[in-house]
């Protein structure tokens, strides 16, 4: 894996995940998913946040980023990918693991978060990107569609058992 650039939004920056980010985003993402009342799946939809290595890193199948909040030194947020051109077909990728704590939202910083991970997506050579969520987080379901995301449940099976919602958009 190669350091990619800090990116800045203010006084949030997004960097490349390390293996010391481990344990805070396992309890963010928990934490988020429980304000929601939905479950950490640590054999399931959330094996990927335990293996980061082999599910991002692994034969250069993607990067996971963290958004920290440089004032408090804390992580506030993630958003990953990694090919799917398996599962999905040639030269596609799922994101993966968009979360935002409730603290940081209304400042434009999710807005970052996929407009980064989809430049990102687009570098990789990757030109159909899938994400699967849930429809209880109806606010990152309308940030997906405001930014061109549609409807894919009849066009591939779901990877993850929490999501109901599969959403595609092709990048240019």
């Amino acid at each position: 894996m190669s350091a990619k650039p800090v990116l800045h939004l203010g006084r949030y920056v997004a960097r490349s995940w390390t293996p010391k980010d481990r344990k805070p985003l396992i309890e963010m993402v928990t934490n988020i998913l429980a304000s929601h009342g939905l479950q950490f799946q640590p054999d399931d939809g959330d094996q990927d946040a335990l293996r980061v290595e082999e599910y991002y890193w692994g034969s250069g199948k993607g990067d996971l980023f963290v958004i920290e909040d440089v004032a408090k030194q804390e992580m506030v947020g993630c958003v990953g990918y990694y090919n799917s051109t398996a599962q999905r077909g040639e030269r596609c990728a799922d994101i993966r693991k968009m979360y935002l704590k409730p603290e940081a939202r209304g400042k434009g910083i999710a807005q970052f978060m996929l407009t980064m991970i989809e430049e990102e997506i687009r570098r990789s050579g990757v030109k159909k990107v899938f994400i699967e969520t849930s429809t209880t987080l109806d606010k990152a379901c309308r940030l997906y569609e405001r930014a061109g995301y549609t409807d894919a449940s009849g066009e591939n099976a779901m990877l993850d058992s929490r999501s109901d919602k599969l959403l595609t958009k092709t990048l240019n």
